[in-house]
C-alpha cells in the first residue's frame, strides 16, 4: 500500500542481492522509512479518522504483524491499532489511546476478551462482571489479535489483561446481593461447602481439573475455566503443529476452574454428591458442567464427545417428568 523512491548518494550495488540487504546503510534507510510511514499513518488517523479506519479494515493485519515482529517500533505501531469495544455499537472501532482516555483514574488495566463474534462476546460468562461493573472491554475476534495483546503486554503504563484471567477482581458485595441472599428460596454454598465441592470435583475428574475455587465474578453462569490459551489461538497452533509434524495434537491438560457458589446447578450438585445416593448421575452432571465451561472458553477440541452424555441427561429428565405426570394422573 506504499510506493515511493529513495534517493541516496551512497547506495551499495551488487550482483548478489544478499550483500546490499546486509549493509548498514540499507538498515538505516529501512529505519527511517518505517518511522516516516508510521508518522504519516498517525497523522492520517488524527486528521481523517474515518478514511484511516477504512484503510485499517483492509491493511490492519500488517500493523498487527508489526506489533509482534518490530519491537523497536512496537509502541508507535500500537497507537495505530483499532478494535471494537463493549461501550460502542457493533462495527465501530476505537484506538487504545481512546480506551485509556475513557478509563477511570484508578483503573490500571486494559481489558480484552477474545471471542468468535460480538454476539458471543457479549453473552460470554467472562463478560458478566465487566458488564455489571460498567467496565469497558475490548472485543477481539481473530487469532492474530491474541498474539498482539500477548506481545504488547502493556500500553501507556497500563497492563493488558485478558477477561479470562483468574486475577479479575472487580466485584464487591452489593446491597442487591445481600438482599438476594436474604430472600426465601435463594441458597448459596458456604465457604466450607464450596471447598468440599471443589475437592470432590478435582477428585472425580483429575484428568480435566487441576484446581477448583469459588468466585464472585459470575452471576448467571455456574462455572468458567481460567488461565487458558484462547480457543482461536489453540486452534491455530493445532493446525500449525499438525501441518509440521503430521501427528495429532495432545489433548487439553487439566484446567483451573472457578465456580459460582450461588448458582442452582452448583448448589444442587453439592447436595447430590453429599447425599451419595446416585454417584453416577452426579458425575455425569459434573462432566457436563466442565465440558460446558470448556466450550464457553473455546478450548474443547470436539464437542461431539459429550452428545451421548447430553442424551443421557435428557433421558433422566424425561423419565422424572413422565413419572410425575403418571403419578398425578393416578391420584385423579
Amino acid at each position: 500500500f506504499i510506493k515511493g523512491v529513495v534517493d541516496s548518494e551512497d547506495l551499495p550495488l551488487s550482483i548478489s542481492r544478499e550483500k546490499p540487504q546486509d549493509s548498514r546503510l540499507l538498515k538505516k534507510i529501512e529505519q527511517v522509512l518505517v518511522r516516516r510511514v508510521l508518522r504519516f499513518l498517525n497523522e492520517k488517523a488524527q486528521k481523517e479518522p474515518e478514511a484511516y479506519k477504512k484503510w485499517f479494515a483492509e491493511f490492519g493485519f500488517f500493523l498487527k504483524e508489526g506489533v509482534c515482529r518490530d519491537f523497536n517500533n512496537q509502541a508507535e505501531i500500537a497507537k495505530l491499532l483499532y478494535f471494537e469495544s463493549s461501550t460502542m455499537d457493533g462495527g465501530e472501532l476505537t484506538s487504545l489511546d481512546d480506551y485509556v482516555a475513557r478509563c477511570t483514574p484508578e483503573q490500571n488495566e486494559i481489558y480484552y476478551l477474545s471471542a468468535p463474534s460480538r454476539t458471543l462476546a457479549e453473552a460470554s460468562p467472562y463478560y458478566e462482571t465487566f458488564k455489571r461493573n460498567n467496565r469497558e472491554v475490548i472485543f477481539v475476534y481473530n487469532a492474530i489479535d491474541d498474539f498482539v495483546m500477548n506481545n504488547l503486554q502493556t500500553y501507556n503504563k497500563r497492563k493488558i489483561v485478558s477477561a479470562e484471567s483468574k486475577d479479575i477482581k472487580l466485584d464487591e458485595e452489593t446491597d442487591d446481593d445481600k438482599d438476594a441472599e436474604g430472600k426465601e428460596g435463594v441458597v448459596k454454598l458456604s465457604e466450607e461447602e464450596a471447598a468440599k465441592l471443589g475437592a470432590w470435583m478435582t477428585t472425580r475428574l483429575p484428568d480435566k481439573l487441576s484446581e477448583v475455587r469459588t468466585t464472585t465474578r459470575l452471576q448467571g453462569s455456574p462455572a468458567i475455566i481460567t488461565e487458558h490459551e484462547s480457543g482461536q489461538l489453540r486452534r491455530m497452533m493445532r493446525m500449525v503443529e499438525q501441518q509440521s509434524t503430521g501427528t495429532a495434537v495432545a489433548g487439553i491438560p487439566p484446567q483451573q476452574m472457578e465456580i459460582n457458589p450461588g448458582h442452582p446447578i452448583m448448589v444442587g450438585l453439592y447436595k447430590l454428591q453429599e447425599a451419595g445416593a446416585d454417584d453416577a448421575t452426579a458425575k455425569m452432571i459434573l462432566e457436563q458442567v466442565v465440558d460446558n465451561a470448556l466450550v464457553t472458553a473455546g478450548i474443547m477440541d470436539d464437542a461431539r464427545s459429550m452428545v451421548s452424555r447430553v442424551n443421557g441427561l435428557v433421558e433422566l429428565l424425561l423419565k422424572e417428568r413422565v413419572d410425575e405426570a403418571e403419578g398425578a394422573a393416578a391420584e385423579k
